[in-house]
């Protein structure tokens, strides 16, 4: 590959990764008429699941369609299907395949520029092929074409996800939000865990299960079950913890290199004890809207979280916004899980849906935890975004302040808001829903501040938040080696953080070179005193080799190269290891093709799934499929490019705010390279009716416009709420950016 290739690929490339949101959401549309689009469906959804070491694979099948949309009645018409999809920052992508008949074709890795354009020229001559994006840390793009209106076409995507572990389990989230987006909802998902012998138990953290042994034709012994999708807001797969003693390593030879997996939990490894229980006082606080998390879930998450991270010898509190009774207990109350579930239970959803008061929620708090004279601190849990007026919450900082006195108490914010936030400019920084006081309050008290939007699973950040409240604290300085040998390019859950909390597990993937043991050394404070120990792992305590391992470290080397300044060198790095182990990165993509293109049939390729014909009496129980009758859920607002990576990166379109409820304000920027004198701006609604045009009036240079929408047409009439396509025509190509007009 050329440096000028490359050097294309930065300059094209970067400006869309860095501006995406994280959202969900599938697409069906006419490719010769972008504007022309809707709401796709997901027909039916299963994932299997290996665990790998640290990580567990995950293989995510879906059959789209265009099932109720208004493209369902012409038939052969062939549609585009746009699956827009978030991963929590740390997957590694490394497969992709699309179905063509019976036959399956697995994609190839190629430097995104030309999987691009190979998509695009194929498209146009209305032939098969599939391609897959990495937007950015998070995001992520799979178009198909072509899609027949009245047919469905079925795809995989492969994916790797660092494992959240605990003393007692390891589990991964499951992206039940882009199934929720289908137009016509599911009923249930099928999970399909293969399992070897160091793996046990697969349950989910969210609601009750029952796998059944079954034996795949191919792939041999796997733990089969079906997940209603009624009410489901989140899904985490869980399995027992693997750690023996508190390690758990694994090793894995691949092309002469030395690969290892590790995860141990320093509390219990270095035999530290904890001198002082924890006593934790819960305040909920909760809006309808803000969150996929409804009230209902939020009890049973918290009481999930309570119990995973709270002994029996610590205490707790619960209380509300309820102003006839805001606090579970007038005293602390011993953890034990019938206490946990006691006060869970006392809390009625509706009450706690129909009361949100955070200035009395603080007060009873800090009133409460007052009486206890150490160790004692605050978990904030909370989806509000009311107080944005940092004038209002500077004095509302010093009131909470004063209220403490000499005694400063730790307060610890979870925000769980993943929907409706909008963005607030305070001191040069961009802050969202009330995130400019729950960073201050965090700091000025010595606690934490950790949100639901970075790690896309409220069991991952809420565990983050409850680990960072245990009394036993550590700095400690981890270093991995061998006795006879050196340990190298390593990369760890703690990466960026010496601060390493002492009751969690600490993950790490890297090379090593000689002969075990394996050494793992300590230095640093635990609980004010000085500590320095090591830990000695001998071979034949490792566990069984971890396949994927290889792709498991080329996978974080690439993501971590993509955190770096992307310079020409860079770039070029991260698109040799992405091409050489099959990692998708930004800069490269998963190309299928049809085989007259080019693509190849995978002989070795098997269908991970259970169909219910596999099955004696069938899974489905009624036979009639795995969907059923509904009306499309809400749509999230965010930029969607309608042509290829040159128009995405040369047009940059805004709206603020989106979604809005009087008016909002259009932004558009364009690139030095396009030419203005035809530029065209429109607003369509989601039939492709044009609303209105604007005239383009440019505000800077000829190369930067604004407008100013308040939900009229042409003639000031008032539009319906709902979801608008703002348009943006130049002489190279055309982009959208949807706009959601609310109450």
């Amino acid at each position: 590959m050329t440096n000028k290739l490359i050097t294309l690929i930065l300059l094209l490339g970067v400006l869309p990764f860095s501006s995406l949101q994280a959202y969900d959401y599938i697409t069906v549309l006419d490719p010769q008429q972008q504007w022309n689009r809707d709401q796709g469906t997901i027909e039916s959804a299963e994932f299997t699941i290996h665990p790998r070491g640290v990580y567990m694979e995950i293989g995510m099948y879906l059959t789209v369609s265009a099932r109720q949309s208004y493209f369902e009645e012409e038939a052969g018409l062939n549609l585009e299907t746009i699956l827009d999809f978030n991963l929590p920052e740390g997957a590694i992508v490394h497969d992709s395949w699309l179905w063509i008949g019976e036959d399956i074709i697995q994609a190839e890795i190629l430097d995104r520029w030309t999987a691009a354009n190979i998509y695009e020229d194929i498209v146009g001559r209305n032939q098969d092929p599939s391609i897959l994006y990495k937007q950015s840390a998070t995001q992520y793009q799979l178009r198909i074409f072509p899609m027949e209106a009245d047919s469905t076409r079925r795809v995989k995507v492969t994916y790797l996800m660092p494992a959240d572990f605990s003393a007692e389990n390891i589990s991964v989230n499951l992206p039940i939000q882009l199934l929720k987006t289908s137009r016509v909802p599911l009923e249930y998902i099928q999970v399909q865990a293969f399992l070897g012998d160091d793996w046990s138990n697969p349950q989910f953290l969210q609601v009750p299960s029952s796998f059944e042994a079954f034996m795949h034709p191919t792939l041999g012994k796997s733990l089969l079950t079906e997940v209603p999708m009624k009410n489901l807001n989140s899904l985490d797969f869980a399995l027992d913890s693997p750690l023996k003693e508190g390690v758990y390593l694994n090793k894995f030879e691949q092309n002469d290199e030395n690969f290892y997996q590790l995860a141990f939990l320093p509390s219990e490894v270095f035999a530290v004890n904890q001198e002082n229980p924890t006593k934790l006082a819960v305040l909920l606080d909760y809006v309808s809207g803000n969150s996929r998390t409804d009230s209902e879930a939020l009890l049973k998450e918290t009481l999930s979280l309570l119990q995973r991270n709270l002994s029996d010898t610590d205490s707790f509190n619960i209380i509300t916004s309820n102003p006839v009774m805001p606090l579970y207990q007038e005293e602390w109350v011993a953890a034990t899980d019938e206490n946990l579930r006691a006060a869970i239970n006392s809390i009625s959803a509706t009450t706690l849906q129909a009361y949100s008061d955070l200035p009395g929620l603080f007060f009873d708090g800090v009133d409460f935890t007052k009486k206890s004279p150490t160790n004692a601190s605050l978990l904030f849990v909370s989806n509000t975004d009311q107080y944005r007026d940092f004038e209002t919450v500077n004095l509302w900082l010093d009131g909470i302040i004063q209220q403490m006195g000499e005694q400063i108490i730790p307060v610890h914010v979870f925000d769980y808001q993943d929907q409706n936030w909008q963005y607030h400019w305070i001191g040069n920084q961009n802050y969202i829903g009330n995130a400019y006081f729950y960073t201050n309050i965090s700091r000025m008290t010595a606690g934490s501040f950790s949100d639901v939007r970075s790690s896309g699973s409220f069991t991952t950040t809420g565990n983050e938040v409850l680990t960072a409240i245990s009394a036993l604290k550590g700095q400690l300085d981890i270093h991995t080696t061998l006795d006879n040998g050196f340990c190298y390019s390593r990369y760890s859950n703690r990466q960026n953080d010496g601060l390493l909390p002492v009751n969690q597990v600490f993950t790490q993937v890297g090379k090593y070179q000689g002969t075990f043991p394996f050494v793992i050394e300590a230095n640093g404070l635990i609980s004010d005193k000085i500590y320095s120990g090591s830990f000695a792992i001998e071979r034949n305590n490792t566990a069984e080799e971890a396949e994927k391992t290889g792709a498991i470290w080329a996978g974080n080397h690439v993501n971590n190269l993509e955190k770096t300044e992307q310079t020409n060198q860079t770039v070029n790095e991260i698109i040799r290891y992405s091409l050489e182990n099959r990692v998708l990165s930004r800069y490269t993509a998963f190309l299928a093709l049809e085989v007259a293109q080019g693509g190849e049939v995978c002989e070795t390729c098997v269908d991970g799934t259970i169909t219910d014909e596999d099955i004696d009496g069938g899974f489905g129980g009624d036979g009639e499929g795995p969907v059923g009758p509904g009306g499309p859920p809400p749509v999230d607002p965010q930029v969607t490019a309608t042509s290829d990576i040159i128009v995405d990166s040369l047009i940059n379109i805004s709206a603020s705010p989106n979604p809005f409820s009087e008016q909002t304000t259009l932004s558009v920027a364009l690139a030095n390279s396009i030419e203005v004198q035809d530029i065209q701006f429109a607003l369509y609604d989601i039939q492709g009716k044009a609303i209105r045009r604007f005239e383009a009036n440019a505000i800077n240079d000829n190369r930067t416009y604004q407008f100013t929408w308040n939900g009229t047409d042409a003639s000031g009439q008032p539009l319906p709420k709902g979801m608008y396509l703002f348009n943006v025509r130049t002489s190279i190509g055309q982009k959208n950016l949807k706009l959601i007009y609310i109450e």
